[in-house]
C-alpha cells in the first residue's frame, strides 16, 4: 500500500509537545508516513526565549506524555533563514516527494515552497478576525481579555490565495498556555478531517471561500508587553484563588419569571425563584398543561456535585415547587420538553453519560421514564428536538475534542422516522457554526409558524455571559440560516454577571442569571 507522505512544520520542540495528540494520530495512521519534521527557528531569539519560559512555567503542573517520533533520515531541519527557506532546504524537501505539508507555524510560505508538496500546504492559524495574524498564537487574545480566539484552517497551492476549509472561534482560556493548548486541541479535530479527506479522495475538500492577497504581517509582543501579561494574568489567578478559598466565593445561577410576553419583555418586573438550600437553579423551560404553567429546570446540588430536573408551577406572580421529576446517577440539566403522537417527552442534557436521551411523561409532571437513547458515545449538550416541514430536527452542541467544551459548535441532525429513533442523519454542513459567541443553545421559542433559537455567548473567562434571540429563516437538509433579533446582556438586575437561557409561552417568560455570592458556609 502506497502511503501518503506528509511533512510537518513547527516553531519549536515545545509546540511539538503541545500538538502531541495530532502528531500521535499522524504517526499511528497506517496509510500515512511522516517523512520530515521541520522546526522553524526564524523568530526574535530573546522574545521567543521569554515566551517559551512562560509556557514552560504555566505547563509545569500539567501532565503530558513524552512523544517519540519515528526515525527518518532527514526528520529534522532547523531553519534560521529570514526567508523561511534556504536553497538547500528546498532541494532536500523536494526530493522527499511529499503529498501534504502541515504548517503549524504562524508563518506563510513563499515562492518555491509551494512546489514542495503535491496537494498543497495546510496551514493552521490563530488570528484576530479581519486583522493581521498574531504571533505567538493564542497570546494576544488573553492579553486583551478577548472572549473568543479565532482560527482558520486553509490549503494553499500558490502564494497569493488561501482556500479556507474551516474557520471560526473558540472561547479564550484564562492564561496563554491554556489558550494555546485548548485551541490546538480543538483545531486538531478539523485538521484530521481535512487530512483524511485528502488521503481518501486525492483532492482538496470544498473550501468555504478564497482569501486573496495574503499579507504575512506578524505582531509579536515586546518585552514590556510580556511583563504586563505576566502581571495581569497571574494577578487574575491569585485573585480567583483568594476569592474562592478566603471569601468562599461561589457563582450561583438563579431563575426568574415575569408575566409579560417574551418578545416585548422589559425584564424589569421579574419574580425571582428562591434557590433551595445548597442548590442553584438554571435552564428553565415552560410547558402549558390543562391551562396551568409549569417550569422545568435544572436544580444543581452542591453536595452531590450534579444536577437533576425539578418542576415548579407558576400562577401569576406566585410559584410552588412541586418536586424533583427526574434524576439519574449522572448530571442532568437543560430539560427541553416537546410533544409527539399526543404524548409529552423530555430531552435533558446528559453529556456526562455520553448519550442523548428521551424520557416519556408517565404521570405529568412528576413521573418520567426513559423512552429511547437516540445517540450513544457522544458528548452532547443542550439538545432541542422539534418538527418542521415533515421532518424532525435535532439541534445540539457536540464536543469532539474531549475537552468538555460545548460552547463552540452547533450541529444539526434530522429524522424522517419521527423523534423516537436512533436513525438521525447529519446535516450536510455540520458543524453549522464554529463560534463560541453564538453556537450554544439557550432555549427555543415558537411563535405561530416562526421558530426562534436562543444562542449563548461566552465572555472572557465567563461561561454564559449573555445571549441573543435569533429567528430561524432557513432549515433544510443542506441549508441553515438565522437572523439575530436582539441581544440580552446581564444588566436587567443589580450585580449580576451572566445570563444564558430564555423561554416563553403566552404572557409568561422565564430567564436565568448568574450572581456571585460570598461566605457560603
Amino acid at each position: 500500500m502506497n502511503k501518503t507522505k506528509i511533512g510537518i512544520f513547527i516553531n519549536s520542540k515545545l509546540q511539538l509537545k503541545e500538538n502531541s495528540d495530532l502528531i500521535r494520530w499522524l504517526i499511528n495512521k497506517e496509510n500515512l508516513a511522516i517523512e520530515i519534521l521541520v522546526i522553524n527557528n526564524n523568530s526574535n531569539k530573546l522574545i521567543n526565549f521569554f515566551l517559551n519560559c512562560i509556557l514552560i512555567f504555566e505547563n509545569f503542573f500539567s501532565k503530558s506524555e513524552e512523544l517519540e517520533l519515528p526515525k527518518y533520515p532527514n526528520n529534522k531541519i532547523i531553519l534560521n533563514d529570514k526567508n523561511f527557506f534556504k536553497k538547500d532546504d528546498i532541494e532536500n524537501i523536494t526530493n522527499l516527494n511529499l503529498d501534504i505539508i502541515v504548517n503549524l507555524t504562524p508563518e506563510n510560505f513563499k515562492g518555491e515552497a509551494f512546489k514542495l508538496s503535491k496537494f498543497g500546504i495546510i496551514s493552521s492559524n490563530i488570528f484576530r478576525k479581519f486583522q493581521n495574524q498574531n504571533n505567538p498564537p493564542g497570546f494576544w487574545e488573553v492579553y486583551n481579555n478577548q472572549p473568543e480566539t479565532n482560527f482558520s484552517l486553509t490549503i494553499q497551492k500558490e502564494e497569493s490565495t488561501q482556500n479556507i476549509i474551516y474557520e471560526g472561534n473558540f472561547s479564550t482560556q484564562l492564561i496563554f498556555s491554556l489558550n494555546r493548548k485548548f485551541s490546538d486541541n480543538k483545531k486538531s479535530y478539523y485538521l484530521k478531517k481535512i487530512i483524511d479527506f485528502i488521503i481518501i479522495n486525492k483532492s482538496f475538500p470544498q473550501s468555504l471561500e478564497k482569501r486573496e492577497d495574503i499579507k504575512n504581517i506578524l505582531k509579536t509582543p515586546t518585552f514590556i508587553q510580556i511583563l504586563f501579561y505576566m502581571f495581569f494574568a497571574y494577578s487574575r489567578i491569585l485573585k480567583k484563588v483568594i476569592f474562592k478559598y478566603v471569601f468562599l466565593k461561589k457563582s450561583n445561577w438563579h431563575v426568574a419569571f415575569s408575566n409579560e410576553n417574551w418578545k416585548n419583555n422589559s425584564l424589569k418586573n421579574l419574580n425571582v425563584i428562591k434557590n433551595p438550600k445548597n442548590h442553584y437553579l438554571a435552564d428553565p423551560f415552560l410547558y402549558k398543561y390543562n391551562n396551568k404553567y409549569y417550569c422545568f429546570l435544572e436544580e444543581y446540588s452542591y453536595l452531590k456535585k450534579k444536577g437533576h430536573v425539578a418542576v415548579y408551577e407558576i400562577n401569576n406572580n406566585a410559584y410552588q415547587r412541586l418536586g424533583v421529576c427526574l434524576q439519574e446517577s449522572f448530571h442532568l440539566s437543560f430539560p427541553y420538553i416537546f410533544n409527539f403522537d399526543g404524548k409529552i417527552f423530555m430531552c435533558p442534557e446528559s453529556s456526562r453519560n455520553k448519550e442523548i436521551r428521551i424520557y416519556e411523561s408517565i404521570e405529568f409532571p412528576l413521573k418520567w421514564n426513559l423512552k429511547k437513547i437516540i445517540m450513544k458515545n457522544v458528548s452532547a449538550s443542550d439538545s432541542m428536538i422539534f418538527k418542521y416541514k415533515n421532518k424532525w430536527w435535532l439541534l445540539t452542541n457536540l464536543d469532539n475534542s474531549d475537552l468538555n467544551d460545548h460552547s463552540s459548535e452547533l450541529n444539526i441532525f434530522y429524522s424522517k422516522n419521527g423523534p423516537i429513533t436512533d436513525n438521525w442523519i447529519k446535516h450536510d454542513t455540520n458543524p453549522i457554526f464554529i463560534d463560541s459567541l453564538k453556537a450554544r443553545n439557550g432555549g427555543l421559542i415558537f411563535e405561530n409558524d416562526k421558530i426562534h433559537r436562543v444562542a449563548q455567548s461566552v465572555g472572557f473567562n465567563i461561561y454564559g455571559k449573555s445571549f441573543s434571540l435569533n429567528q430561524i429563516n432557513q432549515l433544510s437538509e443542506s441549508q441553515y440560516s438565522e437572523n439575530k433579533l436582539y441581544d440580552v446582556k446581564p444588566n436587567f438586575l443589580k450585580n449580576i454577571k451572566g445570563t444564558h437561557h430564555y423561554n416563553g409561552i403566552d404572557n409568561l417568560t422565564v430567564i436565568d442569571f448568574c450572581k456571585d455570592n460570598y461566605f457560603n458556609f
